[in-house]
């Protein structure tokens, strides 16, 4: 994604021949000056004083829904955070909050930060900082007085979890920079193992550390690539990644617009074109992550692993407005080099867009002849089911009074034992389970069940129907049942259930790098890629 700022009239008439230029000209002109009499109109006529800049705000963001999800209006307000979130640097504290009985808890500490030096914990309750009471005031309230200019000091009044009293840590803000590269290290069978979770600035340089790094160890097998969930970014930075495995001068992605159509070709020489390469991939590998994906996908210098990813081919661009705002506008389409558009979904027809359908779907072939198609996102060589929590599960990482239990249970696990096995081998025992499970229902831990929802509308509709005196004795046994096989499925899939305790245990011990090399010990994407590389192995 790149950041350009000049006026789009301009760019238009630069890009176009001079008479198509000047009809675009005039038919613009009259548009506009429709549009400025209803908005004069409004402001000397309408039966209400009204403010101008909030109605054309309003305006331009019912413009813009109607192109696509990705075209953006973000306000003044907004767009120091969202530069923040793509740079990944700000000024702060290093640690994540979030309000858990209306108290605000230390949700994550980052390693090596102010937090962590001062000996913050996953669970402390913050209760003053700079002496300003913490209480009644919520999360966006709060995030402003942990952040500040690196070197500054702020002063925070805490209470760790167990304790009554609190004490006051005085903490120097640092430059906090967020890495796209959570975790990499070498896995049982001479795996090495990166995850880049989004395309943000300089991501390419922490993966290129990570491939360094991975390489220095001579028992490397193969090299797993992890863009699971990952959430695009920057397509330059995704531009420089796939140039680590590929030979200067190849085709990496290509842009077409309307105006403009560019090819972004492999600049520099490559670090490593030979260790056997996989990607782990789903459906919620976006945009950038899939311009890796498809690029050495076509190179066939890795073989992908997992399940379609989403299809978003579509380029944004970022003009900053005079005002303070940020025009979020897609401009192209992605182009792999085999010559297939990544996106999937066409948006002419329905707000939420439709899937483009075979037909009108073309074939191309990668660098060794295999037959890739185009508007299907990128399809993987090896395709694995994807992994599906069964719902008690989901409630207790989706659900934030749930999951505020698992944390609470985890905290307590981690002050009852000061020392826990390595992340990569810890595990809960049956009895540990078994305490969790009475944890959790000490404390109400509920939910409602698909087959509960639907009962639910069954009384609902009975009730209307004028019948429900006579089937409540059945509807009521039916009830009863369901409640008690609901009660059952803590045990039914603790294994599923146990991976995630087994995570939040490590995450609060060993950061969340621990956490990660945790959730790998029984991974099928990394387990199938294992499998590859020992048949190359082999031949």
């Amino acid at each position: 994604m790149q950041i350009r700022c000049f006026g789009l009239l301009a760019l238009l008439i630069c890009s176009m021949g001079r008479s198509s230029a000047q009809e675009t000209i005039l038919h613009t002109g009259t548009e506009l000056s429709f549009l400025d009499t209803i908005y004069s109109k409004i402001q000397r006529l309408y039966v209400e004083e009204n403010q101008l800049s909030k109605l054309t705000r309003t305006g331009i963001e019912a413009t813009l829904s109607g192109l696509d999800p990705y075209s953006a209006y973000i306000t003044a307000e907004d767009a120091k955070e969202y530069k923040t979130i793509l740079s990944g640097r700000f000024g702060g504290t290093g640690l994540v909050i979030r309000s858990v009985n209306n108290q605000t808890t230390v949700r994550q500490i980052f390693k090596g930060y102010p937090a962590d030096k001062a000996g913050l914990m996953v669970g402390d309750v913050l209760l003053e900082i700079d002496g300003k009471p913490l209480k009644d005031k919520t999360l966006d309230e709060v995030f402003p007085l942990l952040r500040g200019a690196p070197g500054s000091e702020v002063k925070i009044t805490v209470r760790h979890p167990g304790k009554n009293s609190a004490e006051i840590k005085t903490l120097k803000r640092e430059e906090v920079a967020l890495t796209s590269v959570p975790y990499h290290g070498m896995l049982k069978g001479g795996i090495g193992y990166i995850l880049l979770t989004s395309e943000t600035r300089n991501c390419s340089g922490d993966v290129r550390k990570a491939l360094l790094d991975l390489k220095s160890h001579e028992d490397l097998k193969g090299i797993v690539l992890d863009l699971r969930y990952n959430s695009g970014g920057i397509v330059s930075e995704a531009v420089k990644i796939v140039n680590l495995f590929i030979e200067k001068g190849k085709p990496i992605v290509r842009e077409k617009a309307r105006f403009y159509d560019t090819t972004f070709y492999a600049a520099a020489d490559p670090v490593d074109t030979k260790t056997p390469l996989a990607l782990l991939v789903n459906g919620a590998t976006i945009s950038a992550a899939e311009i890796i994906s498809g690029s050495l996908q076509d190179h066939d210098r890795a073989v992908v692993i997992g399940s379609k990813t989403f299809g978003k081919g579509l380029v944004q661009q970022l003009y900053d407005l005079p005002t303070g705002e940020i025009l979020k506008l897609t401009v192209a389409y992605y182009y792999t080099p085999s010559g297939r558009c990544i996106q999937s979904r066409q948006y002419s027809v329905k707000k939420e867009g439709v899937f483009i359908p075979d037909s009108l779907k073309k074939y191309f072939t990668t660098a060794n002849g295999r037959k890739v198609s185009d508007h299907d996102g990128i399809s993987p060589d090896l395709p694995l089911p994807e992994q599906h929590l069964p719902l008690v599960a989901k409630e207790l990482i989706e659900n934030e009074a749930n999951n505020n239990l698992v944390a609470a249970f985890a905290t307590d696990y981690c002050i009852q034992h000061p020392t826990i096995a390595p992340a990569a081998t810890f595990t809960v025992s049956d009895a540990e389970y078994s305490q969790f499970v009475d944890f959790l229902k000490a404390n109400n831990f509920s939910y409602t069940t698909a087959s509960e929802k639907k009962i639910g509308e069954l009384k609902a509709a009975a009730l209307q129907d004028g019948i429900w005196d006579d089937i409540q004795p059945g509807f009521l046994a039916i009830q009863d049942q369901l409640k008690k096989q609901r009660d059952k499925d803590l045990f039914r899939f603790k294994d599923q259930i146990k991976e995630l305790l087994e995570e939040e245990i490590v995450f609060q011990r060993y950061y969340d790098w621990g956490r990660r090399e945790n959730s790998l010990k029984n991974d099928p994407g990394v387990a199938k890629a294992a499998e590859v590389f020992a048949k190359r192995l082999n031949k």
